[in-house]
This record gives C-alpha cells, sequence and structure tokens, in this order.
C-alpha cells in the first residue's frame, strides 16, 4: 500500500515538474488517499514499533528541475511566481516501512505537493488573458487556490501537531507558500503574518551560522542560491517596511 503511495506520488511530481497540473493534482490525491488509509493502522502499532527514527530528509528528496523555474515554458520575471517555492518533493524506497512517523511525514510531503499543483494551476488561469470565459476561468482559479491554501495550513498543521522531524527548509517553503496564496486572494493580513515569520526564521537560522563557509551559507539556501532567493523575495517588501520606518 505504502510502496503505491510513493509511485503515485513519484509520477505526479514529474507530471507538475513537466507543467501537467490537472495530472498531477489526480496522482497526488491518489497518493494522499492511500496514506491516510494506512496512517491509522500504522497508530494502532505505533508504540510498539522498534528501532529508530528515520530522518525525513532520507526520504524525502526534493526536485532540483523545475517546469517553472527552469523549464522552457517558464513564466520568465511573472511577479506570481518569482517568490513561489516550485520545486515538488518525491519519496523514497525507505519511506515504505511501517512506522507511523514516516507515514505521517510523508503525508505533509504529498500534502505540499498536492497544494502546489493546486496553486500553479491558478496562476496558470491566471495567466491565461485569452480566455473565452474568463469570469468562468477566474472562478475556477479561486477555486483551485482555496483548496491549496488549505492544504498548505493543513500540512503546516499536522508538522507542528506531530512534532514531526522535517528539515527547516520545508517548513520554510510551506509558510512561504501560504503567504503567496494569501496575497493573491488579497488577504494582506494573513499575508504579513506569513513572512513575518518567514523572515523571523530566516533571520534566527542566519545568526546561529559557524565558521566555515558550509556553516556561513543559511540553511535554507542551496549551493545555486535559489532558495535564497526565492525567500529573499517574498520578505523583501518588509525589510524596506522596516528600513524606511528606521530612517523617518
Amino acid at each position: 500500500m505504502e510502496r503505491c503511495a510513493k509511485e503515485w506520488n513519484n509520477v505526479g511530481a514529474s507530471q507538475l515538474v513537466n507543467g501537467m497540473f490537472s495530472n498531477a493534482i489526480d496522482s497526488f490525491t491518489r497518493s494522499l488517499r492511500i496514506v491516510r488509509c494506512a496512517l491509522p493502522v500504522l497508530a494502532t502499532s505505533r508504540c510498539s514499533s522498534s528501532g529508530p527514527a528515520v530522518p525525513p530528509q532520507r526520504f524525502i528528496a526534493k526536485s532540483r528541475s523545475s517546469f517553472v523555474v527552469r523549464g522552457d515554458n517558464a513564466a520568465g520575471g511573472d511577479a506570481l511566481l518569482q517568490g513561489l517555492y516550485v520545486s515538488p518533493l518525491y519519496l523514497t524506497e525507505i519511506a515504505c516501512n511501517d512506522r507511523y512517523e514516516t507515514m505521517v511525514e510523508a503525508s505533509i510531503a504529498v500534502m505540499f505537493n498536492l497544494a502546489l499543483a493546486h496553486h500553479l494551476n491558478c496562476l496558470l488561469v491566471y495567466n491565461n488573458p485569452d480566455s473565452s470565459s474568463q469570469q468562468g476561468q477566474r472562478t475556477q482559479g479561486l477555486s483551485a487556490l482555496g483548496r491549496a491554501t488549505a492544504l498548505y495550513e493543513l500540512a503546516y498543521t499536522v508538522h507542528m501537531q506531530e512534532e514531526t522531524d522535517i528539515n527547516v527548509e520545508f517548513t520554510m517553503a510551506i509558510v512561504n507558500n501560504l503567504g503567496q496564496a494569501h496575497r493573491l486572494t488579497g488577504d494582506d493580513e494573513k499575508a504579513d503574518r506569513c513572512f513575518r515569520h518567514l523572515l523571523s526564521t530566516m533571520m534566527f537560522l542566519r545568526s546561529c551560522g559557524g565558521g566555515d563557509e558550509e556553516q556561513q551559507r543559511p540553511p535554507w539556501c542551496d549551493k545555486d542560491g535559489s532558495l535564497s532567493e526565492i525567500f529573499t523575495y517574498s520578505v523583501s517588501y518588509l525589510v524596506l517596511r522596516r528600513t524606511a520606518a528606521a530612517a523617518a
């Protein structure tokens, strides 16, 4: 059962990378349905499970390429995309073990992927001005964005309630994308709340940096700097606001 969940998730991740958002939504939905069916069974035996917990970064792998960021179809310079974390998460074989904690972490990854697919599908509608039924398309886009927002929130809530050992980059990605979704719906108050949390996390992690070059690189920053650019773009208006207030 867990293997099927992994396979459906990874098929969906590949579809998302290639811009097949509707197909990806279907695949992620199938994966999440399987994981949710498995969780109650695993929960009954979680106390008797043995062996050390598996770090989530061992079985959750981020895609290193994306339809939005590097693909030929990328909408370069689009403000709706520049601050969005768009790399789907793949599950590896180690995610197929029988630990409750592992399956919870896998479910969070799949929820994030499904939210991202809905989010990108919404942006596809918003970036299609030639639609013959603009009002209908906009309603469809808002519906997709609502589902994305709910899934981002659920992924973060489950992560906090279950106290999962998800790495900081993933947690920041959820908060970042949730903020972008709220901004698109016009809920600036909730968007500000997300981005203030993101900025505080970035500042805290930077203050914890070590001495060598690898340690000095912020934990959310890939070696190519792509993550740093995404998160920095999202919070830049807050930094400018603070700078202006200090200069006044």
